[in-house]
């Protein structure tokens, strides 16, 4: 029978921080009852909450892989890791506003910075206009003891972020409120400030990932390519295929993968990995 373990306990500013280990898993907590981050410590580069895996989605939309990407809110850097491992050349900047944070990320979860991956103790905001670099691809997933971090999820931290995408660059953004007009409210204001937005409502959890750009996105043609899907689950180890499901479930899309006459997109996945 696993028991937990208490490693870490703080409060900074009236905001609780705990680190708690149970059954090789160490996880990070917000306010005694958000769980923020999960790493199994025999594979800490392995993400285990559906919502990263979401955040992780920007293939969908995007060709290439990313050169460049800036991750806005740290965590415990699971999101980081994921990316450093899998996009090997991608310059990272990782910026979150706490010391706190950042300190228990290094010595509770391993991370640290190298050639690529580039820490930073800043607001988002902050960094974006003392930063001069274009991104191909930027993650917001800021929240305090509040919620989601009222600067950055906003019109003007929107317009900002406009102004440091590449052309074909992606943003991606946790939202998650108990505030269903908060929600809504944010669900408009990145239609009205970006060309092109879709929303991933995560199967059964309450985040839903949003995905934007400067430009008209070309995720419709991912979502129904089987083989491009086989080939990004394969790589990234995660579920291109409910991802594509789901997005074209909520966004308007007519195509829908399981009425593909090769079957499910499980089985051909499967099918196709075994050759």
């Amino acid at each position: 029978m696993s028991t937990s373990r208490l490693l870490y306990r703080h409060t900074d500013n009236g905001f609780l921080i705990e680190v708690i280990e149970e059954a090789g898993t160490r996880s990070l907590y917000f306010s005694g009852q958000h769980l923020q981050s999960s790493q199994r410590l025999e594979n800490p580069s392995k993400l285990l909450l559906p919502y990263t895996w979401y955040m992780m989605a920007f293939p969908l939309a995007r060709r290439d892989d990313p050169k460049r990407a800036l991750m806005i809110g740290v965590g415990a850097g699971s999101m980081a890791r994921f990316l450093r491992q899998h996009v090997l050349d991608c310059q990272i900047d990782a910026v979150d506003i706490s010391p706190t944070i950042l300190s228990v990320a290094q010595d509770f979860f391993g991370l640290h910075g190298d050639d690529f991956l580039h820490i930073h103790c800043q607001d988002g905001g902050e960094f974006l206009r003392q930063s001069a670099p274009l991104y191909d691809l930027i993650l917001l997933d800021a929240f305090d003891g509040d919620g989601m971090a009222e600067a950055l999820y906003c019109p003007p931290f929107f317009n900002q972020v406009k102004a440091h995408l590449n052309e074909d660059g992606i943003f991606c953004c946790n939202l998650w409120s108990n505030k269903a007009t908060r929600r809504r409210g944010l669900f408009q204001q990145l239609r009205h400030s970006f060309a092109d937005t879709i929303f991933l409502p995560v199967p059964e959890r309450g985040n839903t990932i949003s995905l934007s750009a400067i430009s008209a996105m070309f995720w419709r043609e991912t979502c129904t390519d089987l083989e491009r899907l086989a080939g990004l689950s394969d790589r990234f180890g995660l579920d291109f295929f409910t991802m594509a499901e789901v997005a074209l479930r909520h966004n308007g899309g007519k195509d829908r993968l399981a009425d593909s006459p090769i079957g499910s997109p499980v089985g051909f996945w499967r099918r196709l990995l075994r050759g």
